[in-house]
């Protein structure tokens, strides 16, 4: 046994893995049961969960034995050791080699325990030695040592060979013999225990003429006899035998059923499991039939409408009912069974004669494909809705947070939808033609893709059939969905995009790859309204797609895109167009998409998750399982991040579930639990649980620590308070839109924001200077100056940048850093009135060096004069009229604006001084850029950051800015 990481641990399992009754057992009001490769200890009187016992050989369990309400004993299929744990003290020992066990008894008079393998060799064993306390009196470690080594072998006491598959052992209550029944197999073996050996000597039971040829499924021994179940080819019917201590048959009846499986003895009452639910009871010793068991619930049910006592006992005509395929005796009168179809019930038989149900649990019966999580209502704390699809051709809601019962069946599973009934035609109940494969959850209905093809739609409230569509020639691998839009992936290569309504159209069929869509997904990015769909494939190709509407460009930017497609406003209908296309080394086999719809993340063949920048189309990231060894490298399958963009659940071929930190890169936690791989994983929207799907028909709901809960919670927090005010509610969880346009400011009026009535206060040339450094320097007077043509971008990922231009360091690919805004420096006159821009227009002119002949000319003092002599006009004579120039709305006093026409023709003089000068330092700067690296106008931000002489190249820059204010 293997502890799971501290920060994740099993909270439940929805789900068994019981085949018989070699591992299923009880003792002391306490039920063990495998679901996967863990155990699930449930107290059957209160019907809640002790403990789950995590197995590490990644097998299904093959043998479990309960002693004592502390020891258990349990194997695994194709494990060479038998692992025996007391979980009260957590002593951990393993018997080894002891290979391929399939059924085991532990006798608690002799402290041995017989193991039987499937290469039919019987096995006794003296296991006290191995539970003695440590030497130095602590207690040991949880973790076993490594099987096989020295110390931690056991101690095998005897063994011996059978001719016949054995399916069953059991031992007498005084543990001087046990059975063993199987095909055409019941034999008696006696344990003669010596000082320094071990005789072991088996005796075949005297059977009739008629009982030759009996297949014994099952096996139990007391006090009074050896009991028996007996199946024939023959025979309409299954026959319940019994033994006396002579081996003789001594006694039979007829179960009047045409198989047994199953059975147990409690106190007097031995109680069989049947064929169609049937459970029979009869009085141990005289064998005399005292009741048959309330029936389980009939194939085909709808749970949700069990809400009254008189439903678990109506059933309709020509109802067929599950197998019994395992049956034990608790203790204080209660005995579980398991179905065939994986379902589990506590009968309660305090009064044998009305026999009541104490607990349920309807699970899953076949490989369960695909899990996705909702919510049920409109509001905030609704509690949210799980849908799970299954190989059994059903479709399970699941509630596993709210404690509200809703029906009579199970706490747990809320509705079941049938896909059709195949499955009454399978010995197990389990569909092997059909089957769902992928589910969605939609705003008001639920989406489902089966293994033909065909794609359904159910109500979400009325939980019937709507639709049902042949969309692929193959099964459906995967779906998504975002507001009406969905889209489903197929094995035939091909991706089907439907615009949900009244009716159900499709837009667009999409068959750009060439071999198996694995993976897609439905996402918006903060930067554009428009949704974008991306899909990966067995072909090793990431194809990303824009939606758009026919006809015209969507515009409105802070309009919700599926809002709009709701209310009809497309209706030309959408186009989608291939964006960018990319390739990979390995065959991907799932996708998914960060909250902020920057980066695609694709689980590769090579053990790794690649991480794509949407914008670039580029590698951003690469997280690889640790501990990898070449030739034993396992598959990521499936791949899910959180809400948040925290953390990654990562689903692998070698049945380990991986848990990453998605921002640093490193395993958290490497989760055990499923004895199949799991097929899909999902994050509930609390953000509390991670859920696991997987082959062994079980939902595992992981419990994650409150370190990771808060850490994703803040995240959350922190992302909504990022979203503009402007977005709505619905569209916010999904993207940040972009921010309308800046309207003119209000300082400026309209006779001065024409753009042919200033010109620059500065002229001068930047020789080989970018168009990046040229705005800088300039402030971005795209009034001032025409701009010279920009070239288009090229390639096959490039784009036109009109935002600011992101640097990213390849020594952290992850890191994105914005460097500062620089806003563009108004002209000195803008805030001014009309009479100073005049003056200041006509010192725009060709003016001589000699700044003092400028100031004592007649022009300037005749100016100067008139405005002073407006000022004090309007200061003294309110109603008189000013100046013949527009006004100015903000008033401004006249005499410190003659101050201000001194100040800027001071600076004016200091610039004119110096402007032999500046070229120079200009021209060294130039020479100095092409000496770091600069090769052509048209280089990158991001070529010049990375390399090690970004330092110097920005405090050049920052040179060139003062040098600005200095100009200005």
């Amino acid at each position: 046994m293997e502890e799971n990481d501290d920060k994740i641990r099993i909270e439940r399992i929805l789900g068994v893995s019981v085949t018989g009754n070699s591992h299923f057992d009880s003792d002391s009001g306490l039920l063990a049961y495998p679901a996967g490769n863990s155990v699930v200890l449930l107290d059957v009187g209160s019907g809640t969960v002790v403990s789950h016992v995590v197995l590490e050989t990644k097998k299904a369990i093959s043998s479990l034995q309960l002693k004592g309400n502390s020891l258990l004993f349990v194997a695994s299929d194709s494990s060479n050791f038998l692992r025996i744990v007391n979980w009260e003290s957590g002593l951990v020992r393993d018997l080894a080699p002891c290979q391929n066990v399939i059924c085991s008894a532990v006798s608690s008079s002799l402290s041995v325990i017989v193991t039987v393998s499937s290469d039919r060799v019987v096995s006794v064993w003296d296991y006290k030695s191995l539970m003695s306390p440590t030497s130095n009196g602590n207690t040991p470690t949880l973790r076993a040592s490594t099987p096989g080594s020295s110390g931690n072998r056991g101690r095998k006491l005897a063994s011996s060979s059978v001719a016949s598959k054995v399916s069953s052992v059991t031992f007498s209550p005084d543990g001087l013999y046990f059975v063993t029944s199987g095909s055409r197999h019941l034999k008696f073996w006696y344990i003669q225990l010596g000082k320094n050996e071990c005789v072991l000597t088996g005796r075949p039971a005297i059977l009739g003429s008629e009982h030759n040829q009996a297949d014994f499924r099952d096996v139990v021994t007391d006090g009074n006899g050896t009991y028996a179940i007996a199946n024939f080819e023959s025979t309409a019917s299954a026959t319940l035998c019994q033994f006396d201590h002579r081996r003789f048959l001594d006694k039979w009846v007829q179960l009047k059923t045409k198989e047994a499986f199953c059975i147990c003895i409690d106190e007097d009452l031995l109680f069989i499991g049947c064929t169609e639910g049937l459970i029979r009871c009869f009085r141990a010793g005289k064998l005399d039939f005292i009741t048959t068991l309330p029936l389980p619930h009939h194939l085909g049910v709808h749970i949700a409408g069990a809400t009254d006592i008189t439903s678990l006992s109506s059933h309709p005509p020509l109802s067929r009912f599950p197998h019994v395929v395992a049956i034990s005796a608790t203790g204080g009168k209660k005995v579980a069974a398991v179905y065939s179809d994986k379902s589990l019930y506590v009968w309660d038989f305090q009064d044998i004669r009305r026999v009541g149900l104490t607990h349920s649990y309807l699970n899953h019966s076949g490989c369960v494909w695909d899990i996705s999580v909702g919510s049920i209502g409109s509001s905030p704390n609704s509690w949210p809705l799980v849908v799970s699809c299954s190989n059994d051709d059903t479709i399970r809601l699941w509630n596993i947070t709210s404690q509200a019962k809703t029906n009579l069946y199970s706490n747990e599973c809320m509705e079941i939808l049938y896909i059709s009934t195949k499955f009454l035609d399978s010995p197990l109940f389990i569909s092997h033609g059909n089957g769902v494969r992928s589910v969605v959850i939609g705003s008001d209905f639920l989406s489902f893709g089966d293994r033909q093809g065909n794609l359904r739609l159910w109500g979400k409230k009325t939980k019937n059939e709507v639709i049902k569509i042949k969309a692929h020639n193959e099964e459906i691998l995967a779906m998504d969905v975002k507001g009406n839009l969905l889209v489903t992936a197929s094995r035939d290569a091909t991706l089907n995009l439907y615009h949900i309504s009244e009716e159900v159209d499709r837009i667009a069929s999409l068959k750009e790859h060439s071999s198996s869509v694995t993976g897609v997904k439905l996402f918006f990015s903060d930067r554009s309204p428009l949704p974008q769909l991306v899909s990966c494939g067995a072909d090793k190709m990431i194809i990303l797609r824009q939606i758009l509407p026919k006809g015209n460009i969507f515009q409105e930017e802070q309009r919700n895109f599926l809002s709009a497609l709701a209310e009809g406003e497309f209706s030309d209908g959408l186009r989608v167009e291939v964006k960018a296309t990319l390739s990979s080394k390995t065959p991907l086999f799932d996708l998914d998409v960060d909250s902020s719809g920057r980066h695609i993340l694709v689980a590769c063949q090579d053990s790794c998750v690649r991480v794509y920048n949407v914008s670039s189309g580029k590698q951003s990231k690469s997280l690889r399982i640790p501990g990898v060894v070449e030739g034993v490298m396992p598959t990521i399958i499936k791949i899910q991040l959180d809400p948040s963009g925290a953390y990654l659940a990562v689903s692998r071929t070698d049945k380990v579930i991986t848990v990453f930190d998605y921002l640093k890169g490193e395993v958290i936690a490497s989760l055990l639990g499923h004895s199949e791989l799991a097929t899909a994983l999902s994050f509930t929207p609390d953000l509390q649980n991670l859920l696991s799907v997987g082959g062994d028909a079980c939902i595992f709901v992981w419990s994650l620590s409150r370190e990771m809960v808060v850490s994703m919670k803040a995240r959350m927090a922190e992302k909504r308070s990022r979203v503009p005010p402007s977005v709505s509610p619905p569209l916010a969880s999904v993207t940040k839109l972009i921010p309308p346009p800046k309207s003119p400011s209000p300082l400026l009026s309209s006779s001065s924001s024409s753009p042919q009535q200033r010109g620059p206060d500065y002229r001068f040339s930047f020789g080989q200077l970018p168009d990046w450094a040229k705005k800088q320097m300039t402030g971005d007077r795209s009034s001032v100056t025409k701009k010279a043509p920009v070239p288009m971008a090229s390639g096959k990922w490039s784009e036109r940048v009109d935002g600011p231009i992101t640097i990213k360091s390849f020594h952290n690919a992850d890191t994105i850093v914005f460097p500062p805004k620089s806003t563009p420096q108004e002209e000195p006159f803008e805030l001014c009135d009309e009479s100073l821009r005049e003056i200041l227009k006509k010192d725009e002119e060709p003016e001589s060096s000699d700044f003092h002949s400028d100031l004592k000319s007649p022009t300037d003092g005749e100016d100067g004069g008139r405005s002073r002599g407006a000022s004090e006009t309007d200061e003294n004579n309110a109603g008189s009229t000013s100046s013949k120039s527009t006004p100015h709305p903000f008033e401004i006093n006249r005499s410190r604006n003659a101050e201000l026409i001194m100040s800027v023709k001071l600076k004016r003089n200091e610039v004119s001084k110096s402007r032999l000068e500046l070229e120079k330092r200009l021209d060294d700067t130039r020479k100095k850029l092409q000496s770091i690296g600069y090769k052509s106008m048209s280089q990158s931000t991001t070529d010049l950051s990375r390399t090690h002489y970004r330092g110097k190249a920005s405090h050049l820059l920052i040179s060139h800015h003062y040098c600005l204010g200095v100009l200005t």
